[in-house]
Protein backbone atom coordinates (compact mmCIF):
# COMPACT_ATOMS: atom_id res chain seq x y z
CA UNK A 1 0.00 0.00 0.00
CA UNK A 2 2.86 2.36 0.61
CA UNK A 3 4.29 1.92 -2.55
CA UNK A 4 0.76 2.75 -4.33
CA UNK A 5 0.39 5.80 -2.18
CA UNK A 6 4.04 6.79 -3.62
CA UNK A 7 2.70 6.40 -7.01
CA UNK A 8 -0.21 8.28 -6.21
CA UNK A 9 1.45 11.29 -5.20
CA UNK A 10 3.67 11.34 -8.31
CA UNK A 11 0.32 11.22 -10.78
CA UNK A 12 -0.81 14.38 -8.87
CA UNK A 13 2.67 15.78 -9.41
CA UNK A 14 2.66 16.72 -5.18
CA UNK A 15 5.50 16.99 -3.11
CA UNK A 16 4.80 15.31 0.14
CA UNK A 17 4.41 18.55 2.04
CA UNK A 18 1.51 19.50 -0.28
CA UNK A 19 -0.13 16.52 -0.40
CA UNK A 20 -0.28 15.86 3.19
CA UNK A 21 -1.61 19.63 4.10
CA UNK A 22 -4.90 19.12 3.15
CA UNK A 23 -5.21 15.66 4.85
CA UNK A 24 -3.73 17.67 8.08
CA UNK A 25 -0.83 15.84 8.14
CA UNK A 26 2.74 16.34 7.55
CA UNK A 27 5.40 16.18 4.57
CA UNK A 28 6.92 13.56 7.17
CA UNK A 29 3.98 11.75 8.18
CA UNK A 30 3.54 11.33 4.32
CA UNK A 31 7.50 10.07 3.65
CA UNK A 32 6.69 7.48 7.19
CA UNK A 33 4.01 6.26 5.12
CA UNK A 34 5.72 6.01 1.78
CA UNK A 35 8.81 4.32 3.13
CA UNK A 36 6.49 1.74 5.27
CA UNK A 37 7.69 2.94 8.68
CA UNK A 38 4.33 3.70 9.76
CA UNK A 39 0.83 2.20 8.49
CA UNK A 40 -2.16 3.98 6.93
CA UNK A 41 -5.35 3.71 9.35
CA UNK A 42 -8.80 2.99 7.92
CA UNK A 43 -9.39 6.46 8.56
CA UNK A 44 -6.52 7.94 6.30
CA UNK A 45 -6.96 5.91 3.58
CA UNK A 46 -10.85 7.02 3.77
CA UNK A 47 -9.63 10.90 4.11
CA UNK A 48 -7.25 10.00 0.99
CA UNK A 49 -9.82 8.61 -1.79
CA UNK A 50 -12.63 11.10 -0.43
CA UNK A 51 -9.86 14.10 -0.97
CA UNK A 52 -7.92 12.68 -3.77
CA UNK A 53 -10.98 11.06 -5.62
CA UNK A 54 -9.46 7.76 -5.44
CA UNK A 55 -10.62 4.03 -5.48
CA UNK A 56 -10.12 2.67 -2.34
CA UNK A 57 -10.34 -0.32 -3.81
CA UNK A 58 -6.93 0.26 -5.73
CA UNK A 59 -5.11 1.68 -2.68
CA UNK A 60 -5.66 -1.37 -0.20
CA UNK A 61 -4.70 -3.38 -3.21
CA UNK A 62 -7.64 -5.12 -3.95
CA UNK A 63 -7.65 -4.30 -7.94
CA UNK A 64 -4.56 -4.58 -9.99
CA UNK A 65 -1.51 -2.04 -9.60
CA UNK A 66 -1.81 -0.59 -12.85
CA UNK A 67 -5.43 0.47 -12.71
CA UNK A 68 -6.56 3.63 -13.25
CA UNK A 69 -7.08 4.80 -9.50
CA UNK A 70 -8.96 7.55 -9.35
CA UNK A 71 -12.77 7.66 -9.53
CA UNK A 72 -13.85 9.27 -12.47
CA UNK A 73 -16.74 11.70 -12.50
CA UNK A 74 -17.75 10.14 -16.17
CA UNK A 75 -18.33 7.13 -14.35
CA UNK A 76 -21.99 5.59 -13.98
CA UNK A 77 -24.08 6.39 -10.84
CA UNK A 78 -23.41 3.07 -9.33
CA UNK A 79 -19.73 3.60 -9.03
CA UNK A 80 -20.84 7.10 -7.49
CA UNK A 81 -23.06 5.47 -4.71
CA UNK A 82 -20.66 2.91 -3.85
CA UNK A 83 -17.71 5.49 -3.27
CA UNK A 84 -19.81 7.44 -1.41
CA UNK A 85 -20.68 4.65 0.67
CA UNK A 86 -17.00 3.53 1.28
CA UNK A 87 -16.56 7.28 1.76
CA UNK A 88 -18.74 7.15 4.83
CA UNK A 89 -17.19 3.96 6.17
CA UNK A 90 -20.55 2.01 6.04
CA UNK A 91 -21.27 -1.64 4.95
CA UNK A 92 -24.05 -2.16 2.46
CA UNK A 93 -26.15 -3.06 5.22
CA UNK A 94 -25.30 -0.18 7.94
CA UNK A 95 -25.91 2.05 4.77
CA UNK A 96 -29.30 0.45 3.46
CA UNK A 97 -30.55 0.23 7.23
CA UNK A 98 -30.18 4.26 7.68
CA UNK A 99 -32.22 4.68 4.16
CA UNK A 100 -35.03 2.32 5.65
CA UNK A 101 -34.42 -0.20 2.25
CA UNK A 102 -32.75 -3.76 1.78
CA UNK A 103 -29.35 -4.31 1.48
CA UNK A 104 -29.58 -5.96 -1.89
CA UNK A 105 -31.40 -3.19 -2.91
CA UNK A 106 -27.57 -1.29 -2.56
CA UNK A 107 -26.06 -4.28 -4.00
CA UNK A 108 -27.85 -3.81 -6.95
CA UNK A 109 -27.41 -0.12 -7.69
CA UNK A 110 -23.90 -0.75 -6.95
CA UNK A 111 -23.53 -3.51 -9.41
CA UNK A 112 -25.37 -1.56 -12.19
CA UNK A 113 -28.37 -3.82 -12.12
CA UNK A 114 -30.79 -1.71 -10.71
CA UNK A 115 -30.88 2.19 -10.99
CA UNK A 116 -31.98 3.68 -7.96
CA UNK A 117 -35.82 6.31 -8.55
CA UNK A 118 -36.01 9.61 -7.70
CA UNK A 119 -37.37 8.99 -4.49
CA UNK A 120 -34.11 6.91 -3.20
CA UNK A 121 -32.06 9.32 -4.58
CA UNK A 122 -33.27 11.97 -3.03
CA UNK A 123 -33.89 10.25 0.11
CA UNK A 124 -29.64 9.03 -0.22
CA UNK A 125 -29.25 13.13 -0.63
CA UNK A 126 -31.33 14.32 2.38
CA UNK A 127 -29.98 11.21 4.67
CA UNK A 128 -26.05 11.51 4.02
CA UNK A 129 -26.02 15.42 3.00
CA UNK A 130 -24.91 14.57 -0.63
CA UNK A 131 -25.48 16.76 -3.76
CA UNK A 132 -27.83 15.53 -6.19
CA UNK A 133 -25.74 16.71 -9.08
CA UNK A 134 -22.45 14.93 -7.89
CA UNK A 135 -25.17 11.53 -7.26
CA UNK A 136 -26.53 11.59 -10.80
CA UNK A 137 -24.01 13.37 -13.32
CA UNK A 138 -20.51 13.34 -11.19
CA UNK A 139 -20.62 16.68 -11.10
CA UNK A 140 -19.20 19.58 -8.25
CA UNK A 141 -18.63 18.20 -4.82
CA UNK A 142 -19.68 15.02 -3.35
CA UNK A 143 -21.20 15.89 -0.19
CA UNK A 144 -23.32 19.94 0.39
CA UNK A 145 -21.81 22.53 2.91
CA UNK A 146 -23.69 21.77 6.48
CA UNK A 147 -25.93 25.48 5.94
CA UNK A 148 -26.14 27.62 2.97
CA UNK A 149 -23.53 29.86 2.69
CA UNK A 150 -20.65 27.83 4.86
CA UNK A 151 -18.33 25.29 3.31
CA UNK A 152 -17.15 22.42 4.94
CA UNK A 153 -14.75 23.94 6.89
CA UNK A 154 -11.55 23.36 4.77
CA UNK A 155 -9.10 24.61 6.93
CA UNK A 156 -9.95 22.16 9.60
CA UNK A 157 -8.77 18.32 9.62
CA UNK A 158 -10.48 15.44 7.81
CA UNK A 159 -11.55 14.10 11.66
CA UNK A 160 -13.31 17.15 12.73
CA UNK A 161 -15.60 17.84 9.17
CA UNK A 162 -16.26 14.31 9.32
CA UNK A 163 -17.38 14.96 13.15
CA UNK A 164 -19.44 17.84 12.40
CA UNK A 165 -21.15 15.92 9.32
CA UNK A 166 -21.88 12.69 12.16
CA UNK A 167 -23.69 15.62 14.33
CA UNK A 168 -25.80 17.24 11.67
CA UNK A 169 -26.76 14.08 10.29
CA UNK A 170 -27.47 12.47 13.20
CA UNK A 171 -29.65 15.69 14.55
CA UNK A 172 -31.28 15.30 10.97
CA UNK A 173 -32.48 11.81 11.92
CA UNK A 174 -34.17 12.56 15.22
CA UNK A 175 -37.76 13.87 15.87
CA UNK A 176 -39.19 16.65 16.42
CA UNK A 177 -39.51 16.24 20.25
CA UNK A 178 -36.15 14.78 20.53
CA UNK A 179 -34.72 18.34 18.27
CA UNK A 180 -36.54 19.82 21.25
CA UNK A 181 -34.92 18.37 24.03
CA UNK A 182 -30.98 18.90 22.62
CA UNK A 183 -32.20 23.10 21.67
CA UNK A 184 -33.51 23.69 24.76
CA UNK A 185 -30.32 21.72 26.71
CA UNK A 186 -28.28 23.95 24.33
CA UNK A 187 -30.00 26.59 25.00
CA UNK A 188 -29.79 26.25 29.15
CA UNK A 189 -25.89 25.90 28.52
CA UNK A 190 -25.24 29.01 26.42
CA UNK A 191 -27.46 30.85 29.37
CA UNK A 192 -24.91 29.42 32.20
CA UNK A 193 -21.94 30.23 30.20
CA UNK A 194 -23.40 33.84 29.48
CA UNK A 195 -24.09 34.61 33.08
CA UNK A 196 -20.60 33.03 34.46
CA UNK A 197 -19.10 35.12 31.88
CA UNK A 198 -20.97 38.48 33.12
CA UNK A 199 -20.47 37.68 36.52
CA UNK A 200 -16.50 37.19 35.83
Amino acid sequence: MNTRLHHLRKLLKLSQKDFGKPLGVTGASISRLENGTRNLTKQMILAICREYNVRQEWLCGEIEYNNYPFVKSENNMNDRIKFLRMSLDLTQQEFADKLSIKRGSIANYEIGRNQPIDAVISLMCKTYNVNETWLRDGKGEMFLPIEDGVSLLSDVSISIRDLILDIVTSFNELNDNEKKVICDYVSTVAERMAKRKKED
